[in-house]
């Protein structure tokens, strides 16, 4: 034990941070009786409850690590970053069999202009070209030196492959460093243990928790892959540890979640559409996007079932060709079939005054009088 009355020296590494030596640590900061840290290869940042005689010696940073360092407050001190060691393997072969197909080493057959891609799976394996059917597959590393069967994931994105390094080699999906076992469980694991434990959703609590989360994707525009992000799911996680068992795992089921989400409003639409109590009214107008892409966005105005007035966008879609009538008028007329709008449904055309608008109608008016 230490004295209550004596200043200590920890030595805190990547070992020691979980075990004794670190309940030790938070003991003696918490009473302000530690003098010294002597820093061993761990990432560590004082904060200002520390006792004012606490010192990190710069020459450990300098020799040690030899990068720059910088301190904003006087008892904070910026971690150095600490680059992982480069992995290496034995020489893969140039080719093998397995299941009875043959695969062989994509460098092999590369063009010259070739390049192995960016992402951490890279590290970690390499491409094979599968002979029976020319696809490109992911070789393992790790499972050649665990001697374990290659899984061989056809590679179409690395949602899989990462998933894969994850579950069976410890490989942090976001850093690509490989986790050590002696390392405390992280705070997804932890989560995982706590939603074995938790409460189960009700169902109505699992639809709700998936509109939800569609709305905040669409309606802010997310990246798919951002449900992947290992932050985003300790949060929440953090919140709710049953939500483990519903939050999707992969980039893929968010977007199927999204289009089956679509399919199912515009299947509504068409119903209450169907169900006007007016005439609907159209407007459509064509504009340049920023790509520059020519679009035509076709928008709906109706009185429903409750006597409230609806104003919705049925579609936005792209122009291809001269912006003619014929052509505004084909998309137009093909959209609001899509949503079984009927001729004798039309109240009024509301436009802008543009010779081309005034063939679209026309057109539609030809089309849906002898439809």
């Amino acid at each position: 034990g230490v004295r209550p009355d004596a200043a200590a020296v920890v030595l805190v590494t990547p070992e020691s941070a979980v075990g004794e030596e670190f309940a030790t640590f938070n003991r003696l900061r918490a009473t302000r009786q530690l003098d010294r840290i002597i820093i061993d290869e761990c990432h560590i940042v004082l904060n200002r409850t520390f006792n004012t005689n606490l010192t990190v010696p710069i020459e450990y940073y300098k020799t040690r690590f030899n990068v720059s360092y910088s301190i904003s407050y006087p008892h904070v001190i910026t971690h150095p970053i600490l680059s992982p060691t480069p992995i290496q393997y034995h020489e893969s072969p140039d080719e093998f069999v397995q299941g009875g197909i043959t695969y062989v080493k994509r460098a092999i057959i590369a063009r010259k202009d070739f390049r192995q891609g960016t992402s951490h799976i890279w590290k970690y394996g390499l491409q094979y070209i599968r002979d029976s059917d020319k696809k490109e597959v992911y070789y393992c590393h790790e499972c050649r030196v665990g001697k374990s069967k290659q899984e061989l994931f056809v590679i179409n994105g690395t949602s899989r492959i990462r998933n894969h390094l994850e579950q069976k080699h410890q490989i942090d999906p976001q850093s690509g460093i490989k986790r050590k076992g002696s390392v405390r469980k992280s705070i997804i694991d932890q989560q995982k243990d706590g939603a074995a434990s938790s409460i189960f959703f009700w169902k109505e609590s699992v639809e709700k928790f998936k509109e939800l989360l569609i709305r905040w994707i669409v309606y802010c525009h997310i990246a798919f892959f951002q449900l992947e992000n290992q932050y985003f799911r300790e949060l929440l996680l953090f919140l709710n540890p049953a939500l483990l068992n519903h939050l999707p795992k992969a980039a893929k089921t968010i977007r199927s979640w999204v289009m089956n989400a679509f399919i199912s409003k515009k299947q509504q639409l068409r119903e209450d559409l169907h169900h006007s109590r007016s005439r609907i009214s159209i407007s459509f107008d064509l504009w340049t996007s920023p790509n520059p892409y020519a679009i035509l966005g076709v928008v709906a105005m109706w009185i429903d079932t409750t006597g409230m007035r609806r104003v919705t966008a049925l579609g936005m879609r792209r122009i291809y060709g001269e912006h003619t009538g014929e052509n505004l008028g084909s998309v137009v007329l093909e959209l609001l079939e899509e949503y079984d709008i009927s001729g004798d449904q039309i109240g009024y055309f509301m436009l802008d005054n543009a010779s081309a608008n005034d063939t679209a109608v026309e057109l539609y008016s030809r089309i849906s009088a002898h439809g």
